[in-house]
């Protein structure tokens, strides 16, 4: 209570006390009020992955606008080079109890050798066209653009000789988000992944070929096939607890990036609109060499 509410306390206590609960309850957060300046904020319960059902849409939203606004094509390679740089370089570790230190050294040295050989080649892509860090960079830029990514491995190789193991990036058109249902033993499919009982993925549910692919469709292609988790490593920023699926980071200015071209074209056309309405008294002052005034360089 109030200095004014603890004076009255003493003559009508039941008044005091119901000002001060009055007063309470009016003590509120102003953005949870229905002002109008709020109206247009959406409220709901819902989790991470229902909030976000309409990521494949985000996604195309956010493929088109790095085609065509420069400013979004530009904050994508800001991210991707800030993140991965020139590349994140692998290590290699020894686990031998009683080896020789120099032996353990030399066992990495070599290692690391073979590896970096392997890497730094495009071997090491399953479609035999980017090394390693030109991988980090597709990965990376598919995150940003569509919010997550499917990392594969194989243990095989499609290139004579290679080393047996080969990295394949998927977008995450692949996953099969029509497969949804339970399980017996209590897992489910939800979105294309599959869940044991303790919610642990098990696996995934995948395209042969991209749906949106406008090359000769396969047999079956539209038949998505089981691939087991210990396979894919999907990548995408969690940001919140729960969360299954990535957003595209582009979610929260697509509408920004959007109106900002229409606003430069007005601009210019509004520049060319005034240069126009003064260009006859320009043509007049030259025909007649009258001396136009210039503006300070100042201003």
């Amino acid at each position: 209570m109030n200095l004014i509410e603890a004076a009255i306390a003493g003559l009508a206590p039941g008044w005091a006390v119901r000002r001060a609960r009055s007063r309470a309850v009016l003590a509120h957060y102003d953005a949870a009020s229905k002002e109008r300046r709020v109206s247009s904020i959406r409220a709901a319960a819902s989790d991470a992955d229902a909030a976000s059902s309409r990521r494949s849409r985000l996604a195309f939203l956010s493929r088109d606008m790095v085609r065509n606004t420069p400013l979004a094509t530009r904050a994508k390679s800001v991210i991707t080079g800030a993140v991965v740089g020139d590349g994140i370089i692998p290590k290699v570790t020894v686990r031998a109890d009683g080896l020789d230190p120099i032996l353990v050294k030399r066992i990495k040295q070599r290692g690391l050798e073979r590896i970096e050989a392997h890497f730094d080649s495009t071997a090491i892509d399953r479609r035999g066209r980017q090394n390693l860090y030109g991988l980090q960079q597709l990965v990376l830029g598919t995150i940003v653009e569509a919010g997550e990514c499917l990392v594969r491995f194989h243990t095989d190789t499609l290139i004579q000789g290679g080393f047996p193991f080969q990295i394949e990036v998927l977008e995450p058109d692949y996953l099969d988000d029509t497969r949804w249902g339970i399980l017996p033993g209590g897992g489910e499919i939800r979105d294309g992944i599959e869940y044991d009982a303790q919610g642990v993925r098990q696996a995934y549910w995948l395209y042969p070929q991209h749906p949106g692919s406008d090359s000769v469709m396969l047999p079956m292609s539209g038949v998505s096939v089981r691939v087991p988790a210990s396979q894919i490593v999907h990548v995408f920023r969690q940001d919140r607890p729960g969360q299954n699926r990535g957003v595209s980071w582009f979610a929260p200015v697509v509408l920004r990036l959007q109106d900002l071209p229409v606003m430069l074209v007005a601009a210019l056309q509004d520049e060319a609109m005034g240069v126009s309405s003064h260009a006859p008294a320009l043509r007049a002052a030259m025909e007649q060499g009258t001396e136009l005034p210039l503006a300070p360089l100042d201003q």
